[in-house]
């Protein structure tokens, strides 16, 4: 195990990261998040036979959480981003909020980066959906990110110390995988 430390977040890697093989090391990452989500429940295994193989999809285990996914995922990237973000809170949990529109965002971002937006949003719609992700994803990018979108995530000045390790690790996948 190697230890990595960005200012206050301490994590655990299995394996060091070769920038020479992030495509790979990336597909890994996405393999054990889709075996989480199995383990969770949210996901279930399939085979699917394309032309002369079979081989294993993950699915969600009920239509009704794709769905709701994909809603959020589009009216993330379709409405305006103020109003978008704004719709997402936590109403036991408000100082949670923040983590929440953050998740949200780095959702939408995801979709795009594994390219299946073309399933979630009508093909009327895909270019000023991508625009907008491609325009996200260069905004996460920088260190520090820019104070508005800093501002739409609902996080305040005082506050502004604690996510900045956050954003400097969403930063650096970001910009990875806008250089992909």
């Amino acid at each position: 195990m190697v230890k990595i430390c960005l200012g206050n977040l301490n994590f655990l890697v299995g394996e060091t990261w070769n920038p020479t093989k992030l495509g790979y090391q990336l597909k890994m990452v996405r393999e054990r998040i889709g075996k989480g989500l199995v383990e969770k429940g949210v996901l279930k295994h399939d085979r699917k036979l394309f032309a002369i193989f079979e081989q294993s999809v993950l699915i969600p285990r009920s239509p009704l959480i794709q769905r709701e996914l994909s809603n959020k995922v589009r009216s993330l990237l379709l409405s305006p981003l103020d109003k978008a973000l704004s719709s997402i809170h936590y109403a036991d949990y408000p100082e949670q909020t923040p983590f929440l529109r953050l998740r949200f965002l780095l959702l939408a971002l995801a979709t795009y980066s594994a390219e299946i937006l073309d399933n979630i949003i009508d093909e009327t719609f895909q270019e000023s959906a991508m625009s907008r992700a491609e325009c996200l994803l260069s905004d996460l990018s920088v260190f520090p990110p820019p104070l508005k979108l800093v501002g739409l995530l609902g996080i305040s000045q005082e506050n502004h110390a604690v996510f900045l390790p956050y954003f400097e690790l969403i930063s650096a996948i970001a910009f990875a995988l806008k250089n992909l």
